[in-house]
Order: C-alpha cells, then structure tokens, then sequence
C-alpha cells in the first residue's frame, strides 16, 4: 500500500517561488518508497466562494451544493495522506484564492483528521508578510 502525498499551490503564478517550492517538497517525499506525490495547482480550478450552508454537508460525503470544480479537489484531500498548502504573502496575508479553497473545506474538517499537514510561505523579505502566511495556514492545520 502506498502513501499519497498532495502539495496545493495557492499563488496565481503557476511557475513562481511558491511552485518551485512545494515542488521540492514533493521531490524530496517521492524519494521514499512507494510515496505517489501529486502538485495541485489552484488556478487552474474554479473555485466558488463559500455560502456557509454547512446544513448540506451534515452527512459526511454529501457533495457541495455550489456546481464548480473543489468536489475533485475534496475527494483528492480525502484521499490523501499527507497535505502541504503554500501560498506567497499578498499584502500581509495568504492569497485570495487559497483563502477560498480553504473556506471551502470547512465541512472536511473531521474527515481529514489524522492526516500529515505541511505549510509553504513565500515572502519577499524579513517580515514580508510570510509570517502571518505561515501563522494562518498553522492555524488551519
């Protein structure tokens, strides 16, 4: 049995500083035995905003009712071992689109306990806003 091991980029660059390094995290685990890796890049998905409506995911694995792309995304989350999100710091935060794709796992959140987590912040300089990239996505861990 293998060990399956996501990396979500969440910057709009696709070949930036936070891709290369997610990349280098899954390099580094796909030198394991039997470790399947797989980079996520969430640009290349719509993601709907979340309406909050927890009352649709009361039973688990009932789907979103918002019609967009996050369900495969959900069931690669779901399928996974271990989870590494990066993100570079926008004017001192996390970019929009993880903050939506994170909002958007809310009703996950006791089916992915157990899980491994991994965080990726990208900043331009000391206090470049990395730091409070690192604190939120700890937080969301």
């Amino acid at each position: 049995m293998g060990y399956r091991v996501i990396a979500g980029v969440g910057s709009i660059r696709r070949s930036g500083n936070t891709a290369a390094a997610l990349m280098g995290v899954l390099a580094g685990a796909a030198e394991m035995e039997r470790v399947e890796t797989e980079l996520i890049q969430l640009r290349d998905h719509r993601i709907e905003f979340c309406l909050g409506c927890y009352e649709v995911h009361a039973q688990e694995g009932s789907p979103c009712m918002i019609e967009d792309d996050f369900q495969p995304l959900r069931e690669k989350l779901l399928s996974a071992d271990a989870i590494v999100l990066g993100s570079p710091a926008y004017f001192g935060g996390m970019t929009g689109l993880l903050r939506t794709f994170l909002d958007r796992t809310g009703p996950l959140w006791g089916q992915l306990d157990g899980k491994l987590a991994g965080i990726v912040a990208v900043g331009e300089d000391h206090f470049g806003g990395q730091e409070l990239v690192a604190q939120s996505l700890t937080v969301f861990c």
